[in-house]
């Protein structure tokens, strides 16, 4: 059993195991190489394909979400980090984020910091182009705390926290935390007031260099970006959820 402590009240929390998930999401990985694509449940998009995903490095975590809800028991399904900028995919639980929303304000940063770099291209000033520079660099950072604003980590009861507040490491939040796997299918489990019988997640690809995930094997939420999150997630104390 992996535990992970609540940021919030300090009690820690285990992330449940179910002999079910595993089965179930082994029959996922199978589907996928079987089909050569993550896209199991309708079309997608090349970058979803077994190949694009072997490529040096382009490997994602899959993963099952066993659950029972008042009629039933049955399963979510869940892939770490986007396609193409994208993080819908049909039959796949979304995002942590409203994508929608974060790719319109990010397309607008992005106007703007490409008219600076073409300002400071132009210039021969280099004055001008140190204050071009600290202009652009903290116009970046403002972007990833307001993408950063828009991630809402969800307690086992339901409620939004920021993701500062839910956040139960010392060290920065890193780029693209509430991507992975497992917390999205935890914030989709805790949308719908599911109860979590079991988790399990498995990795399709190619992994990073340094990188202990290996094609076809289970893996834990990794260290860097889940696990701080996690304890959270779990938690059903609503004095957390204040």
């Amino acid at each position: 059993m992996n535990t992970f402590e609540c940021a919030l009240c300090g009690v820690k929390q285990t992330l449940p195991e179910s002999a079910e998930a595993f089965a179930e999401a082994k029959r996922l990985f199978n589907t996928i190489i079987e089909q050569q694509t993550i896209a199991i449940f309708g079309q997608g998009r090349q970058s979803m394909s077994l190949g694009a995903l072997s490529k040096p490095g382009k490997g994602k975590m899959v993963g099952v979400l066993h659950y029972r809800n008042k009629e039933r028991e049955g399963f979510l399904y869940g892939f770490s980090g986007q396609f193409d900028d994208d993080f819908k995919l049909f039959g796949f639980v979304p995002a942590l984020i409203d994508y929608e929303v974060m790719g319109a304000h990010k397309r607008a940063t992005e106007r703007m910091l490409d008219q600076l770099g073409e300002a400071i291209d132009a210039t021969k000033s280099t004055d001008t182009r140190k204050d071009l520079k600290h202009k652009r660099k903290r116009l970046s950072q403002a972007l990833m705390q307001d993408i950063f604003a828009l991630y809402r980590p969800m307690t086992g009861l339901g409620f939004k926290l920021r993701i500062e507040k839910a956040w139960g490491a010392s060290s920065g939040i890193p780029a693209a935390t509430g991507d992975c796997c497992a917390p999205k299918l935890l914030q989709e489990a805790n949308r719908l007031g599911y109860q979590v019988l079991g988790v399990a997640e498995i990795f399709v690809g190619s992994a990073r260099q340094q990188s202990d995930q290996v094609h076809g094997h289970f893996a834990t939420p990794c260290a860097a970006k889940c696990q701080p999150l996690l304890g959270a997630m779990l938690c059903n104390d609503p004095t957390c959820s204040q």
